[in-house]
Order: structure tokens, then sequence, then C-alpha cells
């Protein structure tokens, strides 16, 4: 995984611009206990591979603009939920 081509080495940022940080944290915040009709199918292993994800995306932003952006992405996650209106979304 490391040997890659220089072009390649923003990824992690690309994928917080592509809102794919916001669509991990929608997995990460499902609950297997908890079930609705428009819940995700989700293992017992779910929350481990995403946080193992996380880690690793935030691994490679490499410098501190990169990681503000991951941490404000995770923010507007969690103010975007808190805010909503229905009650799934806080459970």
């Amino acid at each position: 995984m490391r040997n890659i081509h220089y072009t390649a080495l923003d990824w992690a940022e690309r994928l917080v611009e592509l809102r794919g940080l916001q669509r991990l944290m929608e997995v990460a915040s499902e609950m297997e206990e908890y079930k609705y009709e428009s819940s995700l199918h989700i293992t017992s292993s779910t929350r481990t591979i995403t946080s193992v994800c996380l880690a690793e995306i935030y691994e490679n932003m490499y410098y501190d603009a990169a990681k503000e952006k991951f941490s404000n992405a995770i923010d507007e996650f969690i103010k975007d939920k808190l805010l909503s209106p229905d009650i799934d979304s806080k459970v």
C-alpha cells in the first residue's frame, strides 16, 4: 500500500471533498441492536472496520489544514444528526 505514485497521495483529502467521510460515518453510526425501516445491514465487525478506516484516513491527512477539513466534516455530520427532527438520528 505504501508504494504508490505521488499523485495518489491525496486520496484521503479527495474522499473528504467528495463527502465519502460522511457516508462512512453513516455506516459507523448504525446500531446493530436498533433496526428501523431505512437502516443499513451491519455486522458485529462493522464498528471495528469503520474505526480502522477513519484512523487510516486521518493518518493520511499530512498537514494541519487537511486535518481541520477532516474534523469539520465530522462536526458537520454530528450537527446534522443532532439538528434533524427525527428521533432515529438521535439514537
